[in-house]
């Protein structure tokens, strides 16, 4: 964090006696204000994700970062709790959704009365939100620009529940011989790269006609050029879950940008959620054994 930053957040903290502070940046600069913040005492209201690295898409070292900085940060907070209680919570609203609660209770209730664990989970959720090459060069929030993508984005949510679901098959204390202990996880992504390879200028001028044509100045090799590192676009992700030598749950991810889509035109207003086409999809199928 620049010194001059910081100098005026501590100014502000003390001079208007902040206790606590909410950090909605872009994931890259989340640790430098959850540190900055825990050194000050303060309870952190994060987004989500926790941190984000660039390229974290194409880069081992970049994606193994992000687990660097959990620890940085995790290590932070076990200092802080040491010498003075605090909060330090991750903002996953979707845990809430009363559909969610509704499917967490129905698994706990398993749990209680078979004993049987998730078993199996297949989850889908695609953001059905058509952006034109234009606006993934361009646009900042929720962007593909710094090698990362749709996991950072909505996906994380899939993953948060998912995990969610998991721990409450898992019985009240989390242990014993059905929790697992090892996670093995194979990911494949089609980046923004790939998915212009398969929806190309030419595409859309047969859509959209001269309206797209007038929209924007580059070029075929521009859109290349810049999407060129981009992070993932549609992510699919299997985890297979062991206890010991023996595998005890599969977990399939499908995390989607791309998808049925009601947007009609190339211009839109300044809101990238709503009133552009948005058609959201998503679904669950959890099994706990024969239950």
């Amino acid at each position: 964090m620049p010194p001059r930053v910081q100098f005026q957040l501590d100014w502000m903290i003390h001079r208007l006696t902040i206790d606590c502070v909410i950090i909605s940046t872009e994931p890259v600069a989340h640790k430098a204000y959850g540190l900055w913040a825990m050194e000050q005492g303060l309870n952190v209201i994060m987004d989500k994700p926790i941190t984000a690295r660039k390229h974290a898409c194409t880069s081992i070292t970049a994606a193994k970062g992000i687990a660097e900085d959990y620890e940085e940060l995790q290590n932070a907070y076990d200092e802080l709790q040491s010498r003075k209680q605090t909060c330090f919570l991750i903002q996953c609203h979707r845990r809430y959704h009363p559909l969610y609660d509704f499917v967490t209770d129905k698994i706990r209730q398993i749990q209680t009365l078979a004993g049987c664990p998730i078993t199996s989970i297949s989850s889908s959720h695609c953001d059905g939100n058509w952006r034109m090459p234009k606006e993934i060069v361009e646009q900042d929030y929720h962007t593909f620009k710094d090698g990362y993508g749709k996991i950072s984005h909505s996906g994380y949510h899939l993953l948060d529940i998912c995990s969610h679901f998991m721990m409450a098959s898992w019985g009240p204390d989390m242990t014993g011989p059905k929790v697992p202990d090892r996670l093995e996880v194979i990911s494949s992504f089609t980046t923004v790269s790939g998915f212009y390879d398969a929806l190309n200028d030419d595409d859309y001028k047969r859509v959209f006609g001269q309206e797209y044509s007038a929209s924007h100045s580059y070029t075929e090799k521009d859109f290349t050029k810049l999407m060129d590192g981009m992070g993932e676009y549609d992510c699919a992700i299997l985890m297979t879950a062991y206890r010991g030598v023996h595998s005890i749950c599969l977990v399939q991810l499908n995390l989607l940008h791309a998808g049925f889509s009601r947007r009609s035109s190339v211009e839109i207003g300044p809101d990238l959620y709503r009133g552009v086409g948005r058609v959201k999809h998503e679904s669950h199928d959890i099994k706990c054994g024969p239950f």
